[in-house]
């Protein structure tokens, strides 16, 4: 499905897939020629392989560091924040850029405080990573009042790293009950964090096209 889609939008689209850690290098060529620049894994929820390891991360990173039609891609982890500081070492030695996902499932309530935050700063500082902006809802305990209890954390990455933050909708919010997310709450939301429309333009448009390979328009 998505390389059909891929395939009708051309151009103006970019893919992110999901491999298993045996994926060889014909497959991965047939996948940057149609466009898509990354691999995202997931260690939240079971895969067709069972529970990911972060063996099974390296040796993704390693084949698409070593694969000339993978140059500029990167790695894209959906994980727990305590996982993310167990794997905080290996995360930080990755030899292809890396996004967390989902600012990195943090709870709200203990927001820059959170040991995962500090890995997740370093990690920007280290220059080779991106947060994205997306899930708020996930952890978030105010879903009555748009997130609000989200903004010390999302406010506090916009200050550290304007730079390397993407925004995502994760439409069509699959975790959550049918109707309850209103995705002009999250525009709003991303609006409270980034605090000026050119923070929010630069985390909606020049950072992801600088990530995904797109021109930007002068």
């Amino acid at each position: 499905c998505m390389l059909d889609a891929l395939d009708q939008l051309g151009d103006r689209a970019r893919g992110v897939a999901v491999l298993g850690q045996d994926v060889g290098a014909d497959e991965l060529a047939r996948l940057a020629a149609c466009r898509v620049c990354g691999l995202r894994v997931n260690f939240v929820s079971p895969q067709s392989w069972g529970a990911t390891t972060p063996e099974m991360l390296a040796t993704l990173a390693r084949k698409l560091a070593a694969h000339p039609a993978c140059a500029g891609w990167h790695v894209q982890i959906f994980a727990h924040p305590e996982q993310i500081v167990a794997m905080a070492p290996q995360l930080q030695a990755l030899p292809v850029p890396l996004v967390i996902d989902h600012l990195g499932r943090i709870d709200p309530t203990q927001g820059p405080e959170a040991l995962a935050y500090g890995v997740l700063r370093a990690l920007l500082d280290g220059g080779n990573a991106w947060v994205k902006l997306s899930g708020a809802y996930m952890r978030s305990a105010m879903h009555a009042t748009a997130y609000a209890d989200t903004l010390p954390l999302g406010q506090a990455l916009v200050q550290a790293a304007p730079e390397r933050l993407m925004w995502g909708s994760d439409w069509p919010h699959t975790t959550e009950a049918p109707g309850t997310v209103n995705d002009a709450d999250l525009l709003d939301l991303l609006q409270a964090w980034a605090g000026s429309d050119a923070v929010a333009d630069r985390i909606l448009v020049d950072n992801p096209a600088r990530l995904y390979g797109f021109d930007i328009p002068s």
